[in-house]
């Protein structure tokens, strides 16, 4: 029998974390981890992504972390690793303004607790309608619209207008929502009209 190729696949079950009480690990150092966000870089700005990854950088080498998330700015990391990971990804985070809190554990003891704060919304602009003005009115060469919408959490961007196959063009000003065609051909026309959220969703 000639010799082959295998591929094999090992899986290697974490350790389960250890669930703690939210209560502050008194520090015994001044340093504190500092965190980052390959998918939420900017604490400042709203993103669709509900899975977001952190990453972390210490002084020192550590071996274990307390890290967790909640709405409070200045909360208490509550779930305990003994690890020596410099990363994580929180799967299918709810939409809201999220602080992340970590604290991390060297040969000295626990470090200060750092937060970060991260903003998801993952849902599109609600309420759009489009009205043309002087709909019946056909000799008129150029059309008019009104236009609205609302988006409940990270709020309204900007609006694009695109007419047939031109180019789109982009209004930042989302409280004028009323906008005149350039001066139309005869015949049939179609206007697109999209409302963005300051996360991306249309």
């Amino acid at each position: 029998q000639n010799a082959g190729e295998g591929e094999y696949t090992i899986f290697v079950k974490p350790k389960t974390p250890e669930i703690i009480q939210p209560v502050t690990t008194q520090p015994v150092t001044s340093l504190s981890p500092e965190i980052s966000s390959l998918t939420h870089p900017d604490s400042g700005t709203w993103y669709s992504d509900k899975n977001p990854q952190f990453s972390w950088v210490f002084q020192n080498q550590f071996n274990g972390i307390k890290i967790s998330y909640d709405e409070n700015a200045t909360g208490t990391p509550t779930i305990f690793y003994a690890t020596t990971t410099s990363q994580m990804t929180f799967d299918n985070v709810r939409d809201g303004v999220y602080y992340l809190h970590l604290q991390v554990r060297d040969a000295k003891g626990w470090s200060q607790i750092s937060h970060f704060k991260f903003q998801i919304d993952t849902e599109r602009p609600i309420n759009f309608a489009i009205t043309e003005l002087d709909k019946g009115n056909t000799t008129k060469k150029q059309a008019e619209f009104t236009f609205n919408a609302a988006d409940e959490l990270s709020g309204l961007d900007h609006f694009e207008i695109q007419i047939d196959d031109t180019a789109p063009i982009m209004i930042n000003n989302v409280s004028n929502q009323h906008y005149k065609t350039p001066v139309l051909t005869s015949g049939k026309h179609i206007i697109f009209i999209r409302a963005y959220d300051k996360a991306g969703n249309f």
